[in-house]
């Protein structure tokens, strides 16, 4: 007797970490009967994939897969068993990345050098295991105003889960330095005087010379190099 399967799940597609559904062994074996017409006999249906057998509530690994189905009749008679086919694909699962915009930070001086990227600023986590890689790098000295840093992420489990950015997005993050403050050092001197000089035509008074200490700009206690105008 003519025999077949039909079988047409009703997900061709699905995300890792999805679990398979109880509504894809939906298969039903189709006979022809003396008459001509069509009915489902009783008997088993198997469903296998190339991992084996496939069942409800089962995790596969991203990838396109051929599914089977194969039907044993009840009645001997109907002959063996015969068999359908169908495709699943599982798609690599996106991570989820959490990276927000950092706190302003105010531009300081440490004696060599200014403020620099710390895991203040590169702080990104995600929820599968894997690394980032950030621009620009951590330890980056900044200049006061707007910054923006970029990062990539790589997932330990690339056969299952995508690396970031994709599709034109960015992993990204801004904030400001501001402007840091100086502190002024000028120390004290005192008042001048007018000198009285005698010389042969007279006595005339030449005006007394400041002689003060030279004021220094300083942050968090560092000299900040620059220069002073006096008047």
């Amino acid at each position: 007797k003519l025999a077949s399967i039909k079988w047409e799940p009703n997900v061709s597609k699905i995300v890792y970490g999805e679990v398979i559904e109880e509504s894809i062994f939906s298969a039903m074996a189709i006979y022809q009967d003396a008459d001509g017409d069509d009915y489902s006999p009783d008997g088993t249906y198997t469903y296998t994939y190339s991992g084996g057998t496939l069942a409800a509530g089962a995790k596969l690994d991203a990838g396109t897969y051929t599914l089977t189905v194969t039907f044993d009749p009840t009645d001997a008679s109907l002959g063996s068993n015969i068999t359908g086919a169908a495709s699943l694909t599982v798609e690599k699962a996106t991570p989820v990345v959490v990276w927000n915009n950092p706190p302003s930070i105010k531009y300081t001086y440490d004696g060599s050098s200014g403020p620099k990227l710390s895991v203040e600023q590169l702080s990104a986590t995600a929820s599968v295991a894997g690394a980032f890689t950030y621009s620009p790098a951590i330890d980056t000295e900044l200049s006061a105003g707007s910054q923006t840093v970029t990062a990539d992420f790589v997932p330990t489990d690339t056969a299952n889960y995508k690396s970031l950015p994709q599709g034109g997005d960015e992993l990204r993050i801004e904030f400001e330095v501001l402007k840091g403050d100086i502190q002024i050092d000028w120390g004290i001197f005192e008042n001048g005087v007018f000198q009285e000089v005698r010389t042969p035509d007279g006595t005339k008074e030449t005006p007394y010379v400041l002689d003060f200490p030279g004021a220094k700009a300083q942050s968090l206690g560092n000299d900040i190099p620059g220069s002073f105008s006096y008047s």
